[in-house]
């Protein structure tokens, strides 16, 4: 059997800047695939304040926990670290990773409260970039776009906050909070607006539509556009340092019943939206919510909303809620019929009105209290579209191309019968 991938594994309590090393993770290539172990610290388990890193699937127990889902890694872990942008970063400085190598070499750029070490020492803390920093960042992102040599310090910046998502960005200090950069890149389509300003423009017209969104703003630096969006894991402490907010995705929801997982795994809204009675601390709350942000990524088109790009927030540690929305981007279509990224209902991932009522009480609703809420979301979303769009500055010529994204001519389409599945009587 191979030797064990393996890291330490930190975490913030709340209020805290500094780290407390709670456990130890390894994944070890084994016959029949990669196994992954988790084990709390003694000392960690027997302070009074301690919380799990998971607390369906890593409760707090003194035991060996085991998983072979997702390639022998807990999820809850892999939250805290890069997506495709933050790993290109780290190939570049280290070469080619595995899961936990990229943990280990993730720095100061995770998302929620955990931290990684290669071994028992406290994880490497840097500093964030100030906002005046900005246009030489994005300038040398563009540059790792197209492979090209950076300057070795600016290079360390942007991998110091990179984080997760595909997109080119880094986290900057600005207001005395950490935000968020997202920059336009190479690969963007030029016949359409910058995704910056699309992003904008989607999140203030969701706002609008009572999703709850992070908060954002759009920037010209350097003649190129960059969306800076509010970190809401971190808060500022005296001193220039950072208490950090527990997250978890719905990845990680999804893959904390690993029984339900290993052979039935989907992302699925109604699936979330029951797994908020174990999860969070108002879930009939939390589930209207949740059910409003799918109406509005059905009636706004945005197909990205999988399940990396939502998920649940703590400051306390314990008590979670649906955190902010984020990564909404409304996107172009030429078909009538349009689906998520995420089941919406009895007729899968179909964007249309009736799908989602025929999901509405695993959101904890009623029909008619479900219909109220999708048309709510419908009546904002025609009404003012177009005027989020110009306040992004996008001009009628680009506006048109969005025509069939707000309220696609599809979502009012009936929903064809669910096929029943034949019945094989048994011969006596």
């Amino acid at each position: 059997m191979a030797d064990p991938d393996q890291l330490f594994v930190w975490i913030h309590l709340p209020g805290s800047s500094e780290p407390e090393l709670c456990g130890r993770a390894s994944s070890t290539q084994g016959p029949a695939g990669r196994t992954g172990d988790f084990l709390y610290r003694r000392k960690y388990l027997e302070r009074p304040d301690a919380i799990p890193v998971d607390p369906v699937r890593l409760p707090l127990t003194n035991t060996v926990q085991t998983t072979n889902l997702l390639f022998g890694h807990f999820s809850a872990l892999l939250d805290a670290g890069p997506d495709r942008w933050g790993k290109r970063m780290i190939d570049r400085a280290f070469g080619p990773q595995t899961e936990y190598g990229y943990l280990r070499h993730v720095g100061d750029a995770t998302t929620g409260a955990l931290a990684f070490s290669a071994v028992d020492e406290e994880p490497w803390h840097a500093e964030p970039p100030r906002y005046e920093s900005l246009e030489d960042l994005q300038e040398a992102s563009r540059l790792i776009e197209l492979n090209q040599p950076v300057q070795p310090e600016l290079e360390r910046l942007l991998r110091n906050g990179t984080g997760g998502g595909a997109r080119p960005k880094t986290t900057v200090r600005y207001k005395d909070s950490l935000w968020i950069a997202k920059f336009q890149s190479i690969d963007d389509p030029a016949a359409l607006p910058s995704n910056p300003k699309v992003e904008h423009a989607t999140l203030l017209l969701a706002r609008l539509a009572g999703v709850r969104t992070v908060e954002h703003e759009l920037k010209l630096v350097g003649g190129q556009d960059v969306l800076l969006v509010k970190r809401f894991d971190r808060q500022p402490l005296e001193g220039g340092r950072w208490a950090r907010s527990r997250y978890v995705s719905a990845r990680t929801i999804f893959y904390s019943d690993e029984s339900y997982a290993r052979f039935s795994f989907s992302g699925s809204y109604p699936r979330l939206g029951q797994e908020f009675r174990r999860w969070v601390a108002a879930p009939a709350v939390d589930a209207a919510q949740l059910f409003g942000r799918m109406a509005f990524n059905c009636l706004a088109s945005n197909t990205d909303d999988h399940d990396l790009n939502l998920g649940l927030l703590s400051d306390d540690g314990r008590s979670f809620r649906l955190a902010p929305a984020f990564d909404l981007v409304a996107g172009v279509h030429a078909t009538r019929r349009l689906d998520l990224g995420m089941i919406v209902g009895e007729f899968g991932a179909a964007a249309t009105r009736e799908n989602l009522l025929s999901s509405a009480e695993r959101f904890q609703l009623d029909r008619e209290s479900a219909a109220a809420i999708i048309d709510q979301v419908e009546t904002v979303v025609a009404a003012e579209w177009r005027r989020c769009f110009e306040a992004a500055g996008i001009g009628q010529a680009d506006q048109a191309k969005y025509q069939q994204s707000f309220c696609p001519p599809g979502f009012r389409d009936p929903q064809p019968p669910v096929p029943r599945p034949a019945v094989t009587r048994r011969k006596r």
